[in-house]
C-alpha cells in the first residue's frame, strides 16, 4: 500500500512537471500542445485506476 501511495506521488509529480513545460515559452524542442494534453489524460486515468486499486485493497483489508 506504501508503494501505491508513493505511485500517487510520482503521477503529481509527474503532470505538474507535464503543466509546466506546457506553460513555458521557450521550449529546447517544438512540441504539440495535443502532446502534452494526452500525457495528462494518461497520467490521469492512470492515477484514476491506481487510487481505485488502493481503494480495493483497503476495503478488502477493512472486510478481515
Amino acid at each position: 500500500m506504501f508503494l501505491s501511495i508513493k505511485e500517487q506521488v510520482t503521477l503529481i509529480a509527474i503532470s505538474l512537471l507535464i503543466l509546466a513545460l506546457e506553460s513555458a515559452k521557450n521550449l529546447p524542442i517544438l512540441v504539440s500542445s495535443d502532446v502534452f494534453q494526452a500525457a495528462l489524460t494518461a497520467s490521469f486515468i492512470y492515477s484514476i485506476l491506481v487510487l481505485y486499486d488502493t481503494a480495493k485493497s483497503v476495503f478488502v483489508i477493512l472486510d478481515f
